[in-house]
């Protein structure tokens, strides 16, 4: 018999996830702020959503403000944009802790691109307040 050759390779991060309709990717699921002084905000944290369907369409969302607003906080440049295949649009994310110790919520994100299909994602944001 012949030698098997195996090949491991360790992943860093959350890797992309395609939704089921296969209209967008996510490049991330679940984001995780350094630590940050109570009161100070973090630099955001980007989270890309990729159209990986042939054609384009125009983005409406629903959702993607966090759950616990007090702590996390969202911009985002997709509402209005058109994406191609290949075409991406982005959620930011930032971290101003209100109180010390591990703080974690979730963000709701619903992205429609041709008016019929949706592509939801759940995004966890978590981070730790300093002194």
């Amino acid at each position: 018999m012949g030698a098997v050759a195996v090949t491991a390779l360790a992943l860093l991060g959350a890797p992309a996830v395609t939704h089921a309709a296969n209209e967008l990717s996510v490049s991330q699921t679940l984001v995780q702020f350094p630590d940050t002084a109570v009161g100070s905000t973090s630099s955001s944290i980007a989270v890309t959503f990729t159209r990986v369907a042939p054609g384009s369409g125009v983005v409406n969302g629903f959702g993607g403000a966090p759950v616990d607003g007090s702590n996390f906080s969202a911009a985002q440049n997709c509402q209005g944009a058109t994406l191609a295949q290949g075409d991406s649009c982005t959620y930011f994310f930032v971290f101003t802790p209100q109180a010390t110790g591990f703080l974690q919520t979730t963000s709701s994100i619903t992205l429609e691109t041709d008016g019929t299909e949706q592509s939801s994602f759940v995004i966890t944001l978590e981070g730790n307040g300093t002194p």
